[in-house]
Protein backbone atom coordinates (compact mmCIF):
# COMPACT_ATOMS: atom_id res chain seq x y z
CA UNK A 1 0.00 0.00 0.00
CA UNK A 2 1.47 3.41 -0.97
CA UNK A 3 0.00 7.01 -0.74
CA UNK A 4 -1.06 8.80 -4.03
CA UNK A 5 -0.72 12.03 -4.93
CA UNK A 6 1.56 13.50 -7.99
CA UNK A 7 3.55 10.83 -9.17
CA UNK A 8 4.11 8.64 -6.09
CA UNK A 9 6.10 5.42 -6.51
CA UNK A 10 5.32 2.29 -5.51
CA UNK A 11 7.70 -0.46 -4.54
CA UNK A 12 7.35 -3.67 -6.10
CA UNK A 13 7.91 -7.04 -3.47
CA UNK A 14 10.10 -9.01 -4.08
CA UNK A 15 12.99 -7.60 -5.37
CA UNK A 16 13.96 -8.84 -8.89
CA UNK A 17 10.33 -9.29 -9.65
CA UNK A 18 10.97 -7.18 -12.79
CA UNK A 19 13.14 -9.12 -14.32
CA UNK A 20 11.78 -12.99 -13.72
CA UNK A 21 8.57 -11.29 -15.11
CA UNK A 22 7.04 -9.43 -18.10
CA UNK A 23 3.57 -8.34 -19.43
CA UNK A 24 2.49 -6.88 -16.33
CA UNK A 25 -0.82 -6.47 -15.47
CA UNK A 26 -2.13 -3.86 -12.87
CA UNK A 27 -4.74 -3.60 -10.40
CA UNK A 28 -5.50 -0.05 -8.25
CA UNK A 29 -7.63 0.69 -5.61
CA UNK A 30 -8.13 3.80 -4.23
CA UNK A 31 -9.16 3.24 -0.35
CA UNK A 32 -11.30 5.34 1.38
CA UNK A 33 -12.07 8.23 -1.02
CA UNK A 34 -13.06 8.01 -4.58
CA UNK A 35 -10.36 8.11 -7.60
CA UNK A 36 -12.07 7.77 -10.76
CA UNK A 37 -8.61 9.05 -12.20
CA UNK A 38 -6.22 6.94 -10.33
CA UNK A 39 -3.72 5.06 -12.89
CA UNK A 40 -0.76 3.90 -13.55
CA UNK A 41 2.06 6.92 -14.90
CA UNK A 42 4.74 4.50 -15.71
CA UNK A 43 5.21 1.03 -15.91
CA UNK A 44 7.13 -1.18 -14.44
CA UNK A 45 10.94 -0.20 -14.91
CA UNK A 46 13.21 -1.87 -12.35
CA UNK A 47 11.43 -2.44 -9.39
CA UNK A 48 9.20 0.28 -9.29
CA UNK A 49 6.97 1.76 -10.98
CA UNK A 50 4.31 5.57 -10.66
CA UNK A 51 1.19 5.74 -10.13
CA UNK A 52 -0.74 8.94 -10.31
CA UNK A 53 -4.85 10.75 -9.81
CA UNK A 54 -6.33 10.75 -6.54
CA UNK A 55 -6.53 13.00 -4.01
CA UNK A 56 -3.13 14.30 -2.29
CA UNK A 57 -2.03 11.66 0.16
CA UNK A 58 -4.75 9.22 -0.08
CA UNK A 59 -4.05 5.42 0.44
CA UNK A 60 -3.76 3.09 -2.37
CA UNK A 61 -3.88 -0.67 -2.45
CA UNK A 62 -2.04 -1.89 -6.00
CA UNK A 63 -1.57 -6.07 -7.07
CA UNK A 64 0.88 -6.48 -9.41
CA UNK A 65 1.13 -9.66 -11.52
CA UNK A 66 2.89 -10.84 -14.89
CA UNK A 67 3.53 -13.47 -16.61
CA UNK A 68 6.85 -15.69 -16.03
CA UNK A 69 10.11 -15.25 -18.47
CA UNK A 70 11.57 -18.00 -19.53
CA UNK A 71 15.46 -18.94 -18.10
CA UNK A 72 17.62 -17.98 -20.95
CA UNK A 73 20.45 -20.71 -21.40
CA UNK A 74 18.18 -23.06 -19.85
CA UNK A 75 16.43 -26.07 -21.76
CA UNK A 76 12.80 -25.77 -20.81
CA UNK A 77 10.81 -28.93 -20.06
CA UNK A 78 7.06 -30.13 -20.65
CA UNK A 79 5.48 -31.27 -17.85
CA UNK A 80 3.61 -33.84 -20.48
CA UNK A 81 4.92 -37.23 -21.19
CA UNK A 82 6.39 -37.29 -24.45
CA UNK A 83 5.32 -40.89 -25.63
CA UNK A 84 2.01 -41.80 -26.35
CA UNK A 85 -0.30 -42.95 -24.60
CA UNK A 86 -1.17 -46.36 -23.81
CA UNK A 87 -3.72 -47.85 -26.57
CA UNK A 88 -5.01 -50.18 -24.79
CA UNK A 89 -6.26 -47.48 -21.79
CA UNK A 90 -7.53 -44.70 -24.60
CA UNK A 91 -9.88 -47.77 -25.88
CA UNK A 92 -10.95 -49.35 -22.47
CA UNK A 93 -11.86 -45.38 -21.81
CA UNK A 94 -13.50 -44.54 -24.89
CA UNK A 95 -15.94 -47.79 -24.17
CA UNK A 96 -16.29 -47.19 -21.15
CA UNK A 97 -17.50 -43.40 -22.01
CA UNK A 98 -20.14 -45.36 -24.56
CA UNK A 99 -21.24 -47.42 -22.11
CA UNK A 100 -22.34 -44.67 -19.70
CA UNK A 101 -23.72 -42.46 -22.79
CA UNK A 102 -26.02 -45.64 -23.59
CA UNK A 103 -27.32 -45.71 -20.27
CA UNK A 104 -28.10 -42.90 -19.47
CA UNK A 105 -30.39 -42.53 -22.69
CA UNK A 106 -31.64 -45.65 -21.74
CA UNK A 107 -32.45 -43.86 -18.53
CA UNK A 108 -34.03 -40.80 -20.27
CA UNK A 109 -35.92 -42.96 -22.28
CA UNK A 110 -37.65 -44.83 -19.11
CA UNK A 111 -38.49 -41.37 -17.56
CA UNK A 112 -39.87 -39.93 -20.79
CA UNK A 113 -42.64 -43.38 -20.64
CA UNK A 114 -43.15 -42.71 -16.89
CA UNK A 115 -43.66 -39.22 -17.49
CA UNK A 116 -46.43 -39.67 -20.39
CA UNK A 117 -50.11 -39.15 -19.47
CA UNK A 118 -51.94 -42.08 -20.32
CA UNK A 119 -55.18 -41.31 -22.66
Amino acid sequence: MCRAGRRRIGPMRPKGASRLHKNFHYQLTAMGVPAPDLHVAAPVRGDQFKIAGGAPNAKVSWHISGEPKKPKGRKTTSALPEKAPDRKAVDEFKKGFEDLKRRAKEARTRAEKVARPRP
